[in-house]
């Protein structure tokens, strides 16, 4: 109630319409969706600083590892690293790093450094983001792996 006002009903139980309570089928998840579903597991994992969360009860748990592996199968068929780095975090948060989808996006997100340090390939983009693709898409995606890369080979 920051300057006396309620919050909006959408945020007053902000997990009630997920796509995790509504068990989203995977398949069928486009690129904005499956962005949505990372931030799903982002927030209750306060985006990396906490591994644990009493959010997600045994049928969230179970719909998560699921959820998890097919949309991350798809989007490193794709080569999206950007969203398949965002997936893999998910993936080592809720605690299902021990699929093979993760070591295959770990393969995928480590091809993928460019001779600058960067990570990603969005210069099909340049034509119309010109300058601002490096600080627009390149950083984003970089910022992305170098969250997910140390927590992949922690012995934590």
């Amino acid at each position: 109630t920051h300057f006396g006002l309620a919050p909006p009903k959408e945020l007053q139980d902000p997990f009630k319409n997920t796509l995790i309570s509504r068990r989203a089928n995977p398949y069928l998840l486009g690129m904005g969706q499956a962005y949505d579903l990372t931030h799903e597991v982002f927030v209750p994992h306060d985006y990396g600083g906490k591994l644990t969360t009493d959010q997600f009860d045994k049928g969230d748990r179970e719909y998560l590892r699921r959820a998890l592996e097919v949309t991350t199968t798809v989007w490193i068929a794709q080569k999206n690293v950007d969203l398949v780095g965002e997936l893999l975090a998910c993936l080592r948060y809720t605690g299902n790093h021990d699929l093979q989808v993760y070591r295959d996006g770990l393969s995928l997100l480590l091809a993928s450094q460019r001779p600058d340090g960067a990570f990603g390939d969005h210069e099909k983009y340049r034509k119309d983001w010109g300058d601002k693709l490096d600080l627009g898409l390149y950083l984003h995606t970089t910022s992305v792996v170098m969250d997910i890369l140390p927590l992949a080979f922690s012995t934590k």
